[in-house]
């Protein structure tokens, strides 16, 4: 089971370099309030923090003119980011990326055939600071093999296994090593099928990208549409989202996916390894907790526990000048809020306010929607508290009422907390 610390400490700057690891991809970004940080990264699309300092991009995946794009957000709190800089040779030269008011930037080039590109990234603040350039190295190479034939090959295997509702063929496409394991996806899956009378799946492959440890990550656009087997309705949602394929003995398998989902929606929270950004206007067929089928504007949709009174919030790391992010938060008033923060993740710590304050650990398994939250045991936590995923706490805030959170994972530079919150 993934491991990664949480911190109570106390509300102070002082105190942010104090020992703890969440196990997110945060090597990049900063860690504090006045380095200058990478929100995110996407070369084609694919998430930069997942390529492990390799990609390789195959020309049939490639738009016209073999192009490759990169894009992302740099940000600085006491300053502002005056530039981005890209180079594709090892530092040797560098070329200005087109840059925003708001630290979003892009850049693109024309790869070459079987050659390879040593990336970094510079961001300049208008001090003159950059971010931790050594860290964002990663080599790109143009290869002219036909992985998207195998890719094709396998997800037409695995959405039609899916749409007819044959588990056994499904699950021969699931590797041994899915993430987080293939159990849960069997069993997610078979309540699908319970409650789905009717699957249809179309989809179109955005490109492809083999990285480290044989991985292929896939982006792809969806249109879907579901009869739920209790009402006969039909549902329908459309997207983008990404899975990601591993080599197993010469078979590509399924190693991992992001949210929204294409398979074991009965089980999402803990299925999916992240988000992909899907446009506002967007919506995601979701199962909640009591089984019932429904579609929900996508951002509605990364909280599945919404009518049993458990919700889901995802607290971005570091923060960004002028703009409001979800990096605060306050319970009380259920909203991101850097005056009245309950609650608040920097670099790779939660941190709870007023700093010491009583908590407890619940046994391992506990349901947040059952289990009511305790009236008493708590006592003062004044240092760190280490927890593995799937543990739960509750927290003791006095007047301003009591919480009782799970960590269920990390998306980005984010880490998403379950949570149920008492007056």
């Amino acid at each position: 089971m993934k491991k990664f610390s949480i911190l109570i400490l106390f509300m102070t700057l002082a105190l942010f370099a104090s020992a703890g690891q969440v196990q997110a991809k945060w090597w990049i970004f900063g860690k504090s309030s006045d380095e200058v940080t990478l929100n995110y990264i996407h070369i084609n699309k694919i998430s930069y923090e997942d390529m492990n300092g390799k990609a390789v991009f195959f020309k049939d995946s490639l738009p016209k003119d073999n192009e490759i794009t990169i894009n992302g957000k740099a940000s600085v709190k006491k300053s502002k980011i005056g530039a981005v800089m890209i180079s594709l040779d090892n530092k040797e030269t560098w070329q200005k990326a087109k840059l925003n008011d708001n630290g979003t930037f892009e850049y693109k080039f024309y790869a070459e055939t079987s050659k390879s590109y040593d990336f970094y990234l510079k961001a300049i603040d208008t001090t003159g600071k950059t971010n931790d350039i050594e860290k964002t190295y990663v080599k790109i190479t143009f290869s002219t093999q036909d992985v998207s034939a195998l890719v094709r090959e396998m997800l037409d295997k695995l959405f039609r296994a899916y749409q007819s509702e044959n588990l056994t063929a499904f699950m021969a496409l699931v590797g041994e090593d899915f993430v987080p394991g293939a159990d849960i996806l069997d069993s997610a899956v078979r309540r699908d099928f319970l409650l789905f009378d009717y699957i249809k799946i179309e989809y179109f492959i955005n490109n492809t990208s083999q990285v480290s440890d044989g991985k292929v990550f896939v982006s792809f656009q969806y249109n879907r549409s579901v009869i739920a087997a209790k009402t006969g309705q039909t549902f329908k949602d459309k997207g983008i989202t990404e899975l990601v394929l591993k080599n197993e003995n010469g078979q590509l398998k399924l190693f991992s996916m992001k949210h929204p989902l294409m398979f074991g929606l009965s089980d999402a929270s803990e299925i999916a390894t992240g988000s992909v950004n899907q446009n506002s206007d967007e919506d995601t067929l979701v199962i909640d907790s009591n089984g019932i089928v429904k579609v929900v504007p996508f951002n509605q949709s990364l909280n599945d526990n919404a009518d049993s009174g458990v919700k889901r919030i995802t607290l971005n790391s570091g923060t960004i000048p002028l703009i409001p992010v979800n990096y605060t938060y306050d319970f009380e008033n259920e909203e991101f809020d850097n005056a009245t923060l309950m609650v608040g993740f920097f670099g790779t710590q939660l941190h709870l306010y007023p700093g010491t304050v009583p908590a407890q650990q619940l046994p391992a398994g506990t349901d947040l929607v059952s289990t009511p939250i305790p009236s008493s045991g708590y006592n003062l936590v004044p240092g760190a508290i280490t927890l593995t995923l799937g543990e739960v706490w509750a927290v003791d805030f006095g007047a301003r009422g009591k919480v009782m959170y799970e960590v269920k994972g990390t998306v980005g530079i984010g880490v998403i907390i379950d949570y149920k919150y008492q007056k």
